[in-house]
């Protein structure tokens, strides 16, 4: 039997498959790698080797491409389904997503409880010495045209919030815009539909300088801040849309980051077992260019309620009730909310409070 000669380095050579084409990054290059690019620059948040240097990062293509069609971004936060459409769009989003992480609409035909009742009503009071004014007829016609969002919101920063209202200059009001609520804080059931993150267009809650440190101790422990931004406390939420958005969704949006800024303060109920008690509510305004809809929110039980307080049409004149309820709720979040916290935190420090269990 004739042997078979042992192949030759040469030939060996001859057999291999050719190698790979080694992989580069190019304009060409598929989308999802811009979302990346976007992500780790966005975080600030680098590799490090073992030894504790950090790695060099390559620069980001000075052009990113855009977003892939079959991952549409949608112009309100949450996420976006293969039609284009965000979560709370979704018809069934209150039912599946809000009533599954029990967060309820309290139905308008249904009384509220007292106390809710007593709340309203001192929200809607008039303000002793305020005179009535009279929005910019012009801007009003035009805010009914079906308006951008952008437009909504110049009409809301200028007619109302320049009107006495001050958000966030004071020494204890901050107020974020378009950021993020924190998902720790956000309420969910396992098993359940998640809560489309909220992403208000302005959250006004407390700067990290309105405590002192003996309440940051506190706070530290109870991680209350909604934001990166390091907002604590949250008590009035703003929503607009324009005429690419509808306040059925302006409204879902809400009612998360209305739940999330309540069960902030229930956490500080809870460690305070039933000694003292804060106000959780929290209130919460989705506006388009004819009408806005004054929410609030509030915890009975393992409940999350929101009912709606007030809708006002701006070509009725209810503008005038909006600026007032507005202002009386930033007044009462800026002193009587805000006292109510501090005491609760001076309390806890004062026994001595560590967060064990």
């Amino acid at each position: 039997m004739k042997r078979s000669r042992p192949p030759t380095p040469d030939s060996i050579v001859e057999t291999c498959p050719p190698k790979r084409a080694r992989h580069t990054f190019t304009d060409e290059e598929p989308n999802r790698y811009s979302l990346i690019w976007e992500w780790i620059h966005a975080l600030h948040c680098y590799p490090v080797s073992p030894d504790g240097d950090s790695f060099s990062l390559p620069s980001a293509p000075a052009t990113l491409p855009s977003a892939p069609a079959t991952m549409p971004r949608s112009t309100t936060s949450g996420i976006t389904t293969k039609s284009g459409k965000s979560d709370i769009d979704n018809p069934n989003y209150r039912l599946k997503n809000l009533e599954g992480n029990n967060i309820f609409f309290h139905p308008t035909s249904a009384d509220a409880p007292q106390s809710i009742r007593t709340l309203i009503g001192t929200k809607t009071r008039p303000i002793e010495g305020e005179d009535r004014f009279d929005f910019d007829k012009d801007k009003l016609i035009l805010l009914e045209n079906n308006v951008a969002e952008t437009v909504v919101e110049e009409f809301f920063n200028y007619e109302i919030l320049r009107r006495g209202i001050n958000l966030s200059n004071g020494p204890k009001l901050f107020t974020s815009k378009r950021i993020s609520m924190t998902t720790p804080a956000i309420p969910h059931r396992p098993k359940e539909s998640h809560i489309t993150t909220p992403k208000p267009n302005i959250l006004c809650g407390y700067k990290n300088s309105t405590f002192s440190n003996d309440q940051h101790r506190q706070l530290r422990l109870l991680d209350p801040s909604a934001n990166f931004e390091c907002l604590y406390y949250p008590f009035l939420i703003i929503n607009f849309v324009g005429e690419k958005g509808n306040l059925f969704s302006a409204t879902n949006q809400c009612a998360g980051a209305l739940a999330t800024s309540t069960n902030l303060v229930e956490k500080l109920n809870k460690r305070l077992q039933n000694d003292k008690f804060v106000d959780s509510t929290a209130w919460g305004i989705a506006m388009n260019g004819s009408e806005a809809r004054v929410l609030v929110c509030w915890k009975d039980g393992e409940k999350f309620e929101i009912r709606t307080a007030r809708v006002c049409h701006f070509r009725s004149e209810n503008y005038h009730i909006l600026w007032t309820m507005i202002k009386n709720i930033v007044d009462w979040g800026e002193h009587t909310r805000l006292d109510e916290i501090s005491k609760a935190l001076n309390w806890l420090e004062a026994r001595g409070e560590s967060g064990v269990e």
